[in-house]
């Protein structure tokens, strides 16, 4: 048995096209946990369109495997060197007994990234491969119990029969069980070509690395039925097991060994166990092709898009048009219109629109209810019925009752087609209402529990207001006493209540009494005979403050008292004072008024005081000194060796990061810590064994196939070739532990050795490695000492007083103090009540502003937002107010070009968000009506409607809209294509290419290809897909640009040759392949596209 560093040691050249059988090769294993610098996985430079194929992949132990000689599961020798304390060396050997074919019994379905046909396809194209693929390379080949050849058998493999043909048994064993005739399957002597391993091309890094987990994003393996299919046919595709003992296993039968499972025998039936399983059906002759060569392109009618209106009737209170009178026929443009200009009969109703008299008209009787209402409101009589008159669209959202202006408002409101169009959207939401709503509840969240507070709020807040409004002129200290009830609940002080406040300080609780007050009010049996003067000083001696007793701590004195008042130092007698203070006499009154000056805030506000402080050394830096003090702490040698191995793989790290720190360059203790560093490394290298060799892991050949594949957005349902999340991002997530789990050793596999012979740069790699084995990392602490400035040091006392402790010392934050003379102002309830409010509502900046008002609470209002294109609703309420006449064109297959209409989304759009307001009130919403509820019609991704309505500017209708998100109000180019190619391949691309060709043979790939900006893309069941491009309709108009259609490239797919080519047999062997690789690039299918000049599709008017 070879040891594994000689197994990795292997090297071998890519298989190109042109060789003739497949060779092995060497990559990292899949638990290998790092990976050269140089190969990490760089998305930007991986070429998901250029494909390499691998015969085969195997990794972990399995690349090591032999086949065995006896039983059915290979074995793998492993060899672990070791050594002691002392220096003595040794190597223990294991051999390794791997699972085999016989004990799996399922595959977990987060593996399978992609069956093809997709399951339930009613229609697949009968010239393609039915596949499966696989998200780990080595999945096919992970328990094939052999070792690593030119052909390695899979131990599974994929089987396409005749649903006819094929019956399920009970379900009794592990597996469910499938009975078919042998005659419906392939001869597995081929199954090695029926297997691949696939991936990315990314830069010049090796197929090794690329089929590792490092690019787990862009490599996969796939099984591939060689099954020649027919048309319209059901069958049935299903993973089963290619060995005998694969087979017993599945179905819990003991013994079996490594052979086929099946051999060939024209009658007879076997009963194989199925991993997973599949059915589709295949539809009639045709594939992309043959569809697309059907198309057929055509210029579009005048009709098409467009709606013929009689408003000669508009209906009570509007009079009636005369016979054949201007505006009676007028033409409603739809959401999508013909370009080609209208035919001479039609071109008055074009743009027709009414006479100014019906227009006028029509502006009196939308202003008729308002001008009736206002007048009765300004004569106190409120009318016996509702005024009510046709109806104005976006009333609310304006603020307007009546018609103003001559904008967009104004159109919107006066124009018959503009208002037939919002009334569809009204239609259109009477429809959905029942969904819609249900939607709008569920964005509502606890809007109306939050609501219900604030009502309460309010009537909290009305109530106490009157109250407080009589409390708020007395005295300070007479509201004190009032407010005495509530002394528990309300603060003058931050962080305690008033009870606190005094329960703390020498002042006796019962001054908060009734009692007290009582006897000591002003007119009382106390103070009925003292002087006015000092009645009126009561309470106001002492001066409330907060002050400290050391540097670290903010204490409050037991009374309360910061500092003496005016009236207090006044009262003192100055000759007593003066010994104390050792002033004169004269001097006590300004001494003690300096002292209280200096002392506000308490000692620590002093201390933080730049004025009182010298300021440090130009060159101080508290990460140099904290990087000295612990140098010395990690470089002291311990007396035991035992807790020298231990501690060295504590501070080994430490002592990496200090020796690299930038707050440590220039200091003497630098080299010192590179020393230790060096020699920490090797020694934990030593202990743990590791001699850098890498696990290996064997894989099949590779084929490279290159050439550029064109890419393009799909218009729905593309199921992407690699998957970027799932199972797949989070592969080789839980390697970063120990071997079996053990906490606290470290992971030395990403360390190297440190020679004298190892160059600067390897050597500052080598420590970054150690220093990331890190458990908490110090870089960043250093880091922001070092950038301390002398400012800072001065406001952070504690690391003036002890840099090297600053880590340990939580920063006290000062803490102002609401005096007694707040207390009025604490109580008001729009600051109490409103205070309370907030603490239970979580509001943004913007919402609490519109809330909490200067006069009052106001309720939130909600605003429900559908992200749904609306095309689709107004498609499903009527396709003919969509595009009106497409369905009567005389042909199946075509592709034509239309405008988009700007007017009709934005006025599609208000009467859509004007209707669902209404529905929202109705529904007792929390609403103002003013909400723009709809925001996209065509594109699902971005808002169309590039302003809320409330807030449009006053411009014409329909220059609010961004086609596609950002595409302008102007009418852009939609190329619609109506076919049976869009029914069976819903990701076909399309768009719109400039040729930079001849016109004779018009070119589209290469560097210079300009493609024109998609805006949307929509599909229209059946068999119609809309794509919007940023193109104006005289551009698309030029000579240059073209309109292609192609095959879907990123779902990789694998044909047989046409039926000449393939005989009759029911399974398919190219010839002269002897590689799965081979055959993955012979067999792969090349996108399809066809191109019809666009000047060819429009009839633009000169």
């Amino acid at each position: 048995m070879a040891e594994l560093d000689d197994i990795a040691a292997q090297q071998v050249v890519p298989l190109t096209a042109a060789i003739t059988s497949a060779t092995t090769k060497v990559v990292k294993d899949a638990f290998r946990l790092t990976i050269a610098p140089e190969e990490e996985y760089v998305e930007s430079a991986t070429v998901i369109e250029s494909l390499e194929f691998a015969s085969y992949a195997v990794g972990g132990l399995a690349a090591a495997a032999e086949t065995p000689t006896t039983g059915v599961r290979a074995e793998s020798e492993v060899i672990l060197p070791l050594s002691d304390s002392s220096g003595a060396v040794a190597e223990s050997r294991q051999r390794i007994v791997l699972f085999g074919p016989g004990d799996v019994r399922g595959i977990d379905a987060q593996q399978i990234l992609r069956r093809y046909p997709a399951p339930g396809t009613p229609d697949a194209e009968e010239t393609a491969l039915a596949h499966i693929e696989f998200d780990r390379p080595e999945v096919p080949w992970a328990f094939s119990a052999a070792k690593a050849a030119d052909l390695l058998r899979p131990w599974v493999t994929l089987i396409v029969v005749e649903k006819a043909h094929a019956r399920w048994l009970p379900a009794t064993a592990l597996l469910p069980l499938l009975e078919v005739p042998v005659d419906e399957l392939p001869r597995l002597t081929d199954a090695h070509l029926w297997a691949h391993a696939q991936t990315a091309r990314s830069g010049s890094v090796s197929l090794q690395t690329r089929l590792s987990p490092e690019y787990a994003r862009v490599n996969l393996s796939r099984l591939v039925s060689p099954r020649v299919l027919k048309e319209e046919t059901e069958y049935l595709a299903a993973v089963v097991p290619t060995t005998d003992v694969g087979a017993r296993g599945g179905r819990g039968v003991s013994g079996g060994a490594l052979s086929e499972a099946w051999t060939s025998g024209v009658g007879d039936t076997v009963v194989m166990p199925v991993y997973d399983s599949w059915e589709f059906r295949t539809g009639e002759d045709g594939d992309f092709a043959t569809l697309a060569l059907r198309l057929k392109g055509i210029a579009a009618p005048y009709e098409v898009g467009r709606r013929f209106i009689d408003a000669s009737e508009p209906g009570r209170p509007l009079p009636s048009l005369t016979a054949g009178a201007p505006g009676g026929a007028q033409v409603l443009r739809c959401a999508l219109y013909s370009p080609t200009p209208p035919p001479p009969e039609a071109e008055e109703a074009e743009n027709a629109s009414w006479p100014d008299e019906m227009t006028t008209e029509l502006r009196r009787q939308l202003d008729l209810p308002a001008g009736v209402e206002g007048s009765e409101e300004r004569d106190g009589v409120l009318p016996v019925v509702p005024i009510l008159g046709p109806r104005i669209y976006a009333k609310l959202h304006r603020g307007d009752a009546v018609i103003t202006g001559s904008d967009w408002f104004a159109e919107l409101n006066l124009s018959p087609m503009h208002r037939i169009v919002a009334g569809l959207g009204t239609r259109v939401v009477q429809t959905d209402q029942e969904q819609l709503m249900q939607a709008a509840w569920a964005q509502l969240g606890d809007v109306e529990r939050a609501n219900r507070a604030i009502a309460l709020a309010e009537l909290a807040e009305l109530l106490a207001t009157r109250l407080h409004a009589r409390l708020s002129t007395l005295e300070p200290s007479r509201l004190l006493q009032v407010a005495g009830p509530l002394a528990s609940r309300v603060s003058v002080t931050a962080g305690r209540t008033v009870s606190a406040e005094i329960a703390a300080s020498a002042t006796p609780t019962t001054v908060l009494s009734g009692a007290f007050r009582r006897s000591i009010r002003p007119d009382g049996p106390v103070l009925r005979h003292a002087a006015a003067a000092t009645r009126a000083r009561i309470g106001g001696f002492v001066g409330a403050g907060a002050s400290t007793r050391d540097f670290t701590r903010v204490y409050a004195n037991p009374d309360g008292v910061a500092h003496l008042s005016a009236a207090s130092i006044a009262e003192l007698d100055p000759a007593l004072v003066a010994p104390v203070l050792h002033v004169s006499a004269g001097a006590v009154p300004e001494t003690l008024r300096r002292a209280g000056d200096a002392m506000a805030g308490g000692v620590f506000a002093h201390l933080a005081d730049a004025s009182a402080w010298r300021a440090p050394e130009p060159g101080f830096d508290a990460g140099a000194v904290v990087v000295e003090r612990w140098g010395d702490v990690v470089l002291r040698e311990p007396r035991s060796r035992a807790v020298a191995a231990v501690r060295d793989q504590r501070i080994a790290p430490l002592v990496a990061e200090l020796a690299t720190a930038r707050a440590a360059r220039g200091l003497s203790v630098v080299g010192t810590l590179e020393e230790r560093a060096k020699t920490l490394n090797n020694s934990l290298l030593v202990r743990s064994g590791n001699a850098g060799g890498d696990v290996g892991v064997i894989r099949g050949g590779g084929i490279r196939r290159g050439g550029a594949i064109i890419r393009g957005n799909a218009i729905g349902g593309a199921v992407a070739r690699v998957p970027l999340e799932g199972a797949r991002a989070v592969r080789g997530a839980a390697l970063a532990r120990g071997v079996g789990g053990l906490r606290g050793v470290l992971d030395t596999s990403s360390l190297s050795r440190i020679t004298t012979a190892t160059t600067a740069e390897a050597t500052a790699t080598a420590f970054t490695r150690l220093a990331a084995l890190a458990t908490v990392p110090v870089t960043p602490v250093l880091d922001a000492l070092q950038a301390l400035g002398v400012d800072e040091l001065r406001s952070a006392v504690t690391a003036l007083l002890d840099p090297a402790g600053i880590a340990k010392i939580a920063p006290v934050t000062r803490r102002d103090t609401v005096r007694v003379d707040t207390l009025a102002a604490a109580l008001d309830p729009r600051t109490t009540v409103r205070a309370a409010l907030k603490g239970r509502l979580s509001l943004s900046a913007e919402l609490a502003g519109k809330v909490f008002l200067p006069q009052r609470i106001r309720r939130i209002m909600a605003a429900p937002v559908f992200r749904r294109p609306m095309y689709e609703a107004l498609h499903a309420y009527s396709p003919d107010w969509l595009i009106p006449g497409l369905s009567l064109l005389p042909d199946t297959d075509f592709v034509t070009v239309l405008a988009t209409n700007s007017q009709f989304m934005e006025a599609f759009l208000v009467g859509l968000s004007d209707e669902m307001g209404r529905e929202l009130l109705w529904r007792n919403y929390p609403t103002d009506q003013s909400g723009t509820y709809f925001r996209r019609f065509w594109d699902k991704d971005d808002d169309e409607l590039g302003q809320q309505i409330h807030a449009f500017s006053k411009r014409p209708l329909g220059e609010h809209i961004q086609i596609g998100g950002d595409g302008g109000s102007e009418p852009r180019a939609v190329i619609v294509v109506k076919s049976d190619l869009v029914r069976r391949y819903p990701d076909v691309i399309i768009q719109a290419v400039k040729n930079h060709g001849t016109q004779a043979a018009p070119q589209f790939d290469g560097p210079e290809t300009v493609i024109a900006r998609q805006l949307f893309a929509a599909h229209l069941p059946p068999d119609v897909a809309l794509v919007g491009v940023d193109l104006g309709l005289d551009e698309i108009d030029g000579d240059d640009w073209w309109i292609t259609i192609a095959e879907h490239p990123t779902a990789t797919r694998f044909d047989r040759p046409r039926d000449a080519n393939i005989g009759a047999a029911p399974f398919y062997r190219p010839p002269g392949v002897t590689s799965a690789a081979e055959f993955a690039v012979d067999r792969l299918h090349e996108p399809v596209r066809v191109a019809f000049h666009a000047t060819d599709l429009v009839v633009w008017e000169d």
